[in-house]
């Protein structure tokens, strides 16, 4: 094994295991800390427990994968409703390589040797989309594909990376449900291909202060879209 990625574990609820909540997670990651790489898409059972009860297994993965709303649980605070501002500043001060899903908005990344630069990654202009489930785990998969085939990674192979997931999670678009197709690697490279001949829609690199004028125009966008639900 090269790499995986936790998910959703329903065992580890607090509900469901009241006197050693998050067990399962946590054996898995100290078991496989220092054999491969880790992605964690952690799901609501454990997440609810907060930072600092995954502080430790946290600093031990390599990457954290989560949907904006997903952070503001991990991270929440006197019932405070986090900004993606305030997100992505709690992720640069831990130094948590991180990436925060954000539907249709893209995705913004934080690596932790990056210091206060983040990577921001668009979102694709389709205009067929069937049905954006699946999208995440798309990218989670597309992302830890690529992680997988080196053995260190460095900011370079988050960048690549992340490029990479976000091709095969439009992809997911194009189709019902999560997992109806499994494309072959050579269908998503074609894909890209086609996409990227399209548009101009590569990631930017740039400090979190350069970025926060973006970063509040998607929370703002992200915050509409609830409300509209």
């Amino acid at each position: 094994i090269s790499a995986f990625t936790i998910g959703h574990i329903r065992a580890d609820s607090p509900d469901i295991n009241p006197e050693n909540p998050g067990c399962c997670t946590k054996y898995i990651i100290e078991k496989f800390r220092e054999r491969c790489h880790i992605l964690a898409n952690l799901g609501n059972s454990q997440i609810v427990m907060g930072y600092d009860f995954w502080k430790d297994e946290i600093e031990a993965i390599d990457i954290l994968q989560l949907h904006i709303e997903e952070m503001k649980v991990l991270f929440a605070s006197n019932n405070k409703e986090l900004k993606l501002t305030e997100i992505i500043d709690i992720l640069i001060e831990k130094k948590i390589s991180a990436i925060v899903t954000l539907d249709e908005f893209g995705a913004v990344c934080t690596f932790e040797d990056a210091g206060d630069r983040i990577i921001i990654a668009p979102p694709f202009e389709l205009g067929n989309i069937v049905d954006p489930t699946g999208a995440g785990d798309a990218f989670a998969a597309g992302l830890i594909a690529t992680l997988a085939q080196s053995p260190t990674i460095s900011f370079s192979n988050l960048y690549s990376a992340v490029d990479d997931a976000r091709f095969w999670a439009a992809k997911a678009c194009l189709s019902l449900g999560g997992s109806s197709t499994c494309p072959q690697r050579s269908e998503l490279d074609e894909f890209k291909a086609q996409l990227q001949k399209r548009e101009d829609n590569s990631l930017e690199f740039k400090k979190k202060s350069e970025a926060d004028k973006y970063l509040r125009i998607i929370e703002k966008a992200y915050s509409k879209k609830k409300q509209v639900k």
